[in-house]
């Protein structure tokens, strides 16, 4: 059984549902939430996406875009690429979706999420101390048995 990205519910998986019936896991850790204290992309989008309303997230996400990508329209084979990718999204969530996973320049994704954070009272700091295992967690895990691998530094 493998868990991504040191998230702290897999250690919470791993101690109620696996450790009692005797499987050990291996969890890949990205480095950056113990090192920089800075969240995934990854994680602040699906943050962002599962406490906003979709035309609020659309807009808040446009907003804080740099310029040239928030007048930036979709070529009509990114539309059919987003709908077919997206099937049961909406055409303009679907399209947002991948300006997000397929468009956007990691960097300024990264940007964007944490102006975004920031921008509702959320400390990327302790976002991350609640989202993510610690060295303590991980160390942990490993005493009861577990393994810890790199998932690199960034997803």
């Amino acid at each position: 059984v493998t868990f991504d990205d040191g998230l702290t519910d897999h250690a919470k998986a791993a101690h109620d549902i696996l450790e009692p019936m005797g499987i050990k896991a291996v969890f890949f850790v990205c480095s950056r939430p113990l090192t920089e204290h800075r969240a995934l992309a990854v994680h602040k989008v699906h943050y962002l996406r599962a406490m906003t309303e979709p035309a609020r997230f659309r807009e808040e996400l446009l907003t804080a875009l740099p310029p040239e990508w928030r007048t930036r329209q979709l070529t009509q084979d990114e539309r059919l690429k987003a709908e077919r990718t997206y099937i049961y999204d909406k055409p303009e969530h679907g399209q947002i979706k991948y300006l997000l996973n397929s468009l956007l320049p990691e960097d300024i994704l990264d940007d964007v999420t944490s102006k975004m954070l920031s921008n509702r009272g959320i400390d990327e700091r302790r976002f991350c101390a609640e989202t993510y295992m610690d060295a303590a967690g991980l160390r942990r895990l490993e005493d009861r048995g577990h393994r810890i691998g790199a998932h690199t530094h960034d997803h």
